[in-house]
């Protein structure tokens, strides 16, 4: 199987300071959630740049930490790029719905590799 890189959305300098901002929002698992971009302390789910946002998934996390680079950079398509920079495509929503928290931490560890090697 041959693995098609993408360019990186960011410098990859960047691209690591934000997915390790990411991942450390989340680490905490009771700052993790599934099934939505972010939820409340209600357990409701908001938008994931909410005041009320207490806890994120996978994707949210990023969104979240993207939006401080200006508007245009959280956009779905970035976001893939930079938690799934291959071909060696996984599903992030089913890895952080249905393969838990360790999994996600996982995923952004791969991330953030993948990311170093290409700096």
């Amino acid at each position: 199987m041959i693995a098609l890189i993408v360019a990186p959305p960011l410098p990859p300098a960047q691209a690591i300071d934000v997915l390790q901002r990411a991942r450390a929002r989340i680490e905490d698992p009771a700052r993790w959630t599934t099934c939505y971009l972010a939820r409340d302390a209600q357990g409701e789910h908001c938008a994931p740049q909410s005041k009320e946002a207490v806890s994120w998934c996978a994707l949210g996390a990023l969104q979240t930490e993207l939006r401080t680079l200006g508007e245009r950079y959280d956009e779905i398509p970035r976001i893939w790029r930079l938690l799934q920079p291959s071909e060696r495509f996984r599903s992030t929503t089913q890895v952080n719905d249905h393969e838990g928290h360790a999994a996600v931490l996982q995923l952004y560890a791969d991330a953030i590799a993948y990311w170093e090697r290409a700096s």
